[in-house]
Order: C-alpha cells, then structure tokens, then sequence
C-alpha cells in the first residue's frame, strides 16, 4: 500500500515539474531580480539619510584663517593689511551674501574696561562669555543680488585694509562669514584672533612689516 502511494506522489511530481517550461523560471528570475533591485533602492535611500542628514553634508563645511601684515606710516599710524582665507573643505557650494571683518582696540586698554578692571570687577558683561572691546573699524561685504561662492575643496579669500594710531600695541580681530542656507537663522562661521603689534617701530620711527601669528 506505501509503495503504491509512493509511486503515486512520484507520478504527480513529475507531472508537475513537466508542465514547467522555460517561461515559468524566466518569471521567477524576473521577480527575484525585482525584489533584489527595490532592495538595493531602500538600502541606498537609508545610506544616502545617514551621510546627507545624519552627518549634515548637504551642508558646506569651512575652514577659516586670518593673516596680516603691516608697516608704520610717515605720520606714525600704522596700515593693517589683512587677508581671511577661507577653504571649503565640504562637499558643496559655499555660498554667502554677507561677511565683516571687526577691527577692535585691546591695549591700551580702554578707559572704560580698565576702570572695571581695576575696581576688581568682571569685565565679560552678564549674559556674554567673552570682553567686549570697543571697535575702532569694521569692514563689510554685502552680496544682495548674487551670493559669495565658493566650490567644493576651493579656497578664496578677503581683503581689508586699515589704518590705526601707531601706539595701540594690541587689537582683536572678529570674523562672521554668513551661511545663506541658513540666513533666516543668523548663522554662519566666526572667528576671533589677537594681534601684538611691536610699538617699538613707531618709537624709533622704522618702517617693517610684521606677520600675525597663526
């Protein structure tokens, strides 16, 4: 009785592998491919997430640094050249439609900080983490109709001049480079570096060129 009911079950297998042509396996490689190709899709979409999104690359990356050099004028000011180099290390376009550069005295030490100073006092005012030193120049640059641009692993760079009394020996430099993307937010890269000038040129009336200190 088994044998029998074996052989049966063997004659339907063969039936049906039989009426299985070509046309059958064809269909099945053509789902199999389908599936694998709506997988390679979502595992793009989730890795492409986790670069763009997760990591912020849609977003421009920036190195900033500032340089300078300077010399003493026949009246005894003194010209402050300044370059701000700025490297898009990022995978985007950099683009910006407003930069400054401040120019701010340190020594000597304005009247009114000293006071604070020497009345034992703070002078990082509430609410702020840093002196706020007054300005003595500020250099803009506004790009309202068509924004800065600078391509992906590019440098550019900005250029300022000013002209200061020669017996200020020590200035802070602020720079804010603003991020179109995110002009409806303020922001953008900052940078804030001290400078020493030698007062010693002006007191013995030379003419050098110094280099900011990197």
């Amino acid at each position: 009785m088994n044998m029998d009911i074996c052989k049966e079950l063997a004659t339907i297998v063969q039936t049906v592998v039989a009426k299985m042509n070509v046309g059958f396996w064809k269909d099945v490689s053509a789902i199999i491919q389908a599936l694998l190709t709506s997988a390679g899709i979502i595992i793009g979409g989730i890795w492409t997430y986790l670069l763009f999104v997760r990591q912020r690359l849609h977003f421009p990356k920036v190195k900033i640094a500032l340089s300078l050099t300077d010399a003493i004028l026949p009246d005894g000011n003194r010209l402050v050249h300044t370059e701000l180099k700025i490297d898009n290390v990022g995978s985007v376009i950099l683009c910006s439609d407003y930069a400054e550069l401040r120019l701010q005295q340190v020594v000597p030490v304005p009247k009114e900080i000293n006071t604070i100073i020497v009345d034992g006092k703070d002078p990082v005012q509430e609410g702020n983490s840093e002196i706020v030193w007054p300005m003595l120049f500020n250099r803009e640059w506004k790009w309202e109709s068509k924004c800065f641009e600078i391509e992906p692993g590019e440098p550019d760079s900005l250029h300022a001049d000013y002209i200061i009394p020669g017996h200020v020996k020590v200035v802070e430099f602020y720079c804010f480079i603003a991020n179109a993307k995110k002009k409806r937010h303020g922001l953008g890269w900052t940078l804030t570096q001290l400078h020493e000038f030698n007062i010693n040129e002006v007191q013995n009336g030379r003419k050098e060129n110094t280099k900011a200190r990197q």
